[in-house]
């Protein structure tokens, strides 16, 4: 049985560059079968960040992508803390 490697992304504003990490995430291929689970969350971005996470998880349906939105913006510690609390992955 493979395992799972959860990767959280904190985003605020990055519809310009996100598509770019996401590829770099995409590109990697981890040793032994792991799988990979991507989760995002959007601190509450004033820019157009979870449209383009939304163009970008229908263009590549195969990555997985759980995203989430915070109203308020909480800052990145508090983005990082409800992606690990969404992970299921084995590490």
């Amino acid at each position: 049985m493979s395992k799972t490697l959860s990767i959280v992304i904190p985003a605020y504003n990055e519809e310009r560059t996100i598509h770019e990490i996401l590829d770099a995430v995409r590109a990697v291929e981890l040793d032994g079968g792991m799988k990979k689970e991507v989760i995002i969350v959007d601190d509450c971005s004033s820019d157009n960040t979870m449209p383009r996470l939304e163009a970008y998880s229908k263009e590549h349906p195969d990555m997985g992508l759980s995203l989430h939105k915070h109203e308020v913006n909480k800052g990145k510690g508090a983005a990082l803390h409800t992606g690990i609390d969404k992970a299921t992955g084995d590490y």
